[in-house]
């Protein structure tokens, strides 16, 4: 195959000319871009599922704290619960007695966090872990991963404490 072959692909790392077929490269050894990828522009390699998960997390915390009125992370970072019960609730916090009302909170409260502290540790996780899983799965598989732990996260906490559990929150589950 010439490189300008609609048939092969090049590696994004090492440059080696693979067959379409190929999911990685016969050079590296790395996982090659998909099709799908591959049409989009070549956007594998940019951390879009990582970026992703901080850019939501980060725009429903700026939410959180223009609605609630109520600086969480003022005068200290708090450690704990800085929103009001109405925040919480309003922008996804998984509350065990709703959930068989709400299921959808399973997702939304992977998204949410209750402090200033509290999503940058957990956005610190998600850059730490996100790099390595995105090299050796892509964005996609990435995210799916990212999502299937953090809901998994709170079922088991959910099945632990019982359906009067205590609200929780967070990407922890994900990371």
């Amino acid at each position: 195959s010439q490189s300008g072959d609609p048939m092969a692909k090049v590696c994004p790392q090492c440059g080696g000319l693979n067959g379409d077929a190929e999911s990685s490269c016969y050079r590296c050894g790395r996982r090659l871009p998909s099709r799908l990828t591959a049409k989009l522009g070549g956007l594998q390699g940019r951390l879009l599922a990582t970026r992703g998960i901080i850019l939501v997390c980060l725009l429903v915390f700026g939410l959180a704290v223009a609605t609630d009125g109520n600086l969480p992370f003022a005068p200290e970072l708090r450690l704990g619960h800085g929103f009001r019960d109405s925040t919480t609730l309003r922008f996804g916090l998984l509350y065990p007695p709703l959930l068989p009302f709400e299921p959808w909170r399973l997702v939304s409260a992977v998204f949410f966090h209750f402090s200033a502290l509290h999503v940058g540790l957990n956005l610190f996780g998600v850059v730490n872990f996100g790099r390595s899983l995105e090299e050796r799965f892509g964005w996609a598989r990435s995210l799916l991963i990212f999502l299937v732990a953090g809901v998994g996260g709170f079922v088991v906490s959910t099945w632990w404490y019982g359906p009067q559990g205590p609200p929780t929150a967070g990407a922890s589950g994900g990371v």
